[in-house]
């Protein structure tokens, strides 16, 4: 069942969508966001350029389909080999008359590896709730609540 939640900012809207069956709307996925869970605790990535906090994100690629697409940013950015990928929500951020879609997936992890050396992010660090300086604050805290409340293996 799809539930939609809207968050106004300064400069656009994001429309989230909480909806486990991307098959009407997956062509139209610009990005890929996982939200890797190990041991009952969420995984983000520090990225020194940006100077926060993120979830491991990728561009979609012609032919890539959802599960490989995660498993390459979770791989590239935290070093995980998932146990399991499965669709949650997507997001649309609307900003004058473009939308930018991005697919949102729960990942449980089997283990980390060592990251790419040319991995663009740093520390990996496993948090039970959001910090401080992340990216997309409400939208974030609205996706790692309601994330919590499903059986991630």
């Amino acid at each position: 069942m799809e539930s939609k939640f809207i968050i106004d900012r300064l400069s656009d809207k994001v429309c989230i969508f909480f909806e486990n069956d991307f098959k009407e709307v997956i062509h139209k996925f610009k990005y890929i966001l996982v939200i890797p869970f190990y041991n009952s605790n969420f995984v983000m990535t520090y990225h020194p350029k940006k100077k926060l906090w993120d979830f491991p994100k990728t561009s979609i690629i012609e032919g890539e389909n959802v599960i490989e697409c995660a498993s390459k940013s979770g791989f590239n950015d935290i070093g995980a080999i998932f146990t399991s990928i499965q669709p949650f929500a997507y997001y649309d951020i609307i900003k004058d008359n473009d939308i930018v879609r991005t697919g949102v997936v729960l990942a449980g992890i089997e283990k980390f590896e060592p990251k790419p050396r040319w991995s663009e992010t740093d520390i990996v660090k496993l948090f039970n709730k959001l910090p401080k300086n992340i990216k997309n604050k409400k939208v974030y805290e609205l996706l790692v609540q309601k994330a919590k409340s499903y059986e991630i293996e």
